[in-house]
């Protein structure tokens, strides 16, 4: 019994990252040279199980979590890791599906599908307010570049 009450209260997590399709991409021209910028969903998804036992019905608590990840390539198509970061604000959907988190269909929880219209304008969003972000990394980069090379 208490193996069973441990397991209602207790939490899942399930990372599934996003399809390896770009969802957003853009060019960004710096010092004579053409970067790459691909910004892609990175989903999250929580189930938390209640309600096991005599007391009350079972319950399944989800909450899905989209977050932007900037990944930046050079000319060569070369990832620059220190430019790559997750920007701007998750997108979060929640709910509660009657029932055990087991028989919780995948496309009950996953609202927040990567290739939607509603994630792919969030990107966008998020790609947008970065620019400037962006912009202000890369000179920091390019300062401590020619500092280095004194």
């Amino acid at each position: 019994m208490k193996f069973l009450s441990l397991l209602a209260f207790s939490g899942v997590l399930l990372a599934a990252p996003a399809a390896a399709r770009v969802a957003h991409e853009t060019a960004l021209t710096y010092e004579g040279a053409t970067m790459s910028v691909t910004y892609e969903p990175k989903t999250t998804m929580t189930l938390r199980q209640s309600g096991v036992g005599p007391r009350g019905p079972s319950g399944c608590f989800w909450r899905a979590e989209v977050q932007v990840e900037r990944k930046f390539a050079d000319a060569s198509g070369r990832t620059i890791d220190a430019l790559t970061r997750t920007v701007g604000e998750p997108m979060v959907a929640e709910g509660l599906q009657q029932g055990h988190c087991a028989y919780l269909e995948r496309n009950q929880a996953a609202v927040l599908d990567p290739n939607s219209s509603k994630v792919r304008a969030h990107l966008a969003e998020a790609a947008a307010s970065d620019e400037p972000r962006l912009q202000s990394e890369m000179a920091s980069f390019a300062a401590l570049d020619r500092e280095a090379s004194r």
